[in-house]
């Protein structure tokens, strides 16, 4: 089974909604390699309700907002099921959005592709199908910065 989950801190955040939406087209079955890809692949969707740290220990203090994280990994072989697949989370992006107009969305994953000069990178972070989605790397200095994968 292919999933992309969450771990948190259920001391400082209180999970909402989760869902898993399988990224392939209206019809095909649940666990089906969709377009060109060699496995199956989702998209995890978790809204938290997030908490700062009270000030005894263990307890929560105040209500703190709303989080919506999206977390996937694309196929690794299909190149159209790569942008396939950041066009179905560019949607669910932008209806996020309006659906949780007061939360933060964070999406994460292995897109298993190069950041720059690619269509999957220019439909995820260039502001065209998801307007106001940054990149966190080209947002803040890296300098000192570890790479890892």
């Amino acid at each position: 089974d292919e999933m992309a989950g969450f771990l948190y801190d259920r001391r400082l955040a209180d999970l909402v909604v989760h869902q898993t939406q399988w990224l392939s087209p209206d019809g095909v079955p649940r666990g089906v390699p969709s377009w060109d890809a060699d496995y199956p692949r989702t998209l995890e969707i978790a809204v938290f309700r997030t908490y700062a740290q009270g000030v005894k220990p263990l307890s929560r203090g105040k209500e703190l907002g709303m989080l919506r994280v999206l977390n996937t990994h694309f196929d690794h072989v299909g190149v159209d099921a790569r942008r396939k697949s950041a066009e179905m989370i560019a949607r669910t992006i932008s209806s996020g959005a309006a659906e949780w107009p007061d939360c933060v969305q964070i999406l994460t994953g292995d897109f298993n592709s190069p950041k720059g000069n690619n269509e999957v990178y220019d439909i995820l972070a260039a502001g065209v199908h998801c307007p106001g989605l940054r990149d966190v790397a080209r947002e803040l200095p890296m300098e000192g910065m570890i790479n890892f994968t």
